[in-house]
């Protein structure tokens, strides 16, 4: 292989054929036929043609990338490879989740705010982290939050439609809610599990 054709990653013919050649005597040693396996495995089900990662091989890879600064043709380039892809073909796709966690999101609108108001209520208009409050010329903005997430209710009690959003008393249930701070909420949303009540 030529310097200007390696530095392309083009590979001559020969080239091919030998790394052919020493992937078939690779492939019927011991430990060929074992990797195979494993990657079968991890395959297996797997539509998008990607490795199903662990937990704890998911968390490494992301700690490696903080503190990586994207350029804004890097940016534009991601965007491009993902412009038309929706639903299924969409890398972020949960089956469908999101729809179903909007629309109850907005078409339980009152249930959602009378909800609200019983958790502030209860915690008498204070985060329960921080301690902050509005009073004194201090403005402290508030958020309901689901200690068990929507996502995993919905998910748990398969919810379809507005109607079995509204029957399902965990959805609504103010001990299932705690009042936080933007600031707080937004903490307890970066950070995994979520350790509070």
């Amino acid at each position: 292989m030529s310097r200007k054709n390696k530095s392309k990653g083009i590979m001559s013919e020969e080239h091919k054929k030998k790394i052919s050649k020493a992937l078939k005597k690779y492939n019927k040693t011991k430990r060929g036929k074992l990797d195979k396996k494993r990657l079968s495995e991890r395959m297996m089900g797997n539509k998008l043609g990607c490795f199903k990662r662990d937990a704890e091989t998911r968390k490494r890879m992301s700690d490696s990338r903080i503190g990586i600064i994207f350029t804004d043709e890097h940016k534009h380039n991601i965007g491009l490879s993902l412009l038309g892809k929706t639903g299924p073909e969409s890398r972020p796709w949960k089956g469908g989740i999101n729809i179903i966690n909007h629309g109850i999101r907005n078409a339980c609108l009152s249930e959602r705010i009378e909800w609200r108001d019983r958790v502030f209520k209860r915690d008498d208009y204070t985060c329960q982290l921080c301690h902050n409050r509005s009073g004194c010329g201090h403005t402290v903005r508030l958020e309901a939050h689901h200690i068990k997430s929507v996502k995993d209710i919905i998910k748990e009690y398969n919810l379809k439609t507005d109607d079995d959003a509204r029957n399902c008393e965990e959805l609504w249930n103010i001990n299932n809610g705690i009042t936080l701070c933007h600031d707080c909420h937004w903490f307890v949303h970066r950070t995994k599990p979520h350790d509070h009540q």
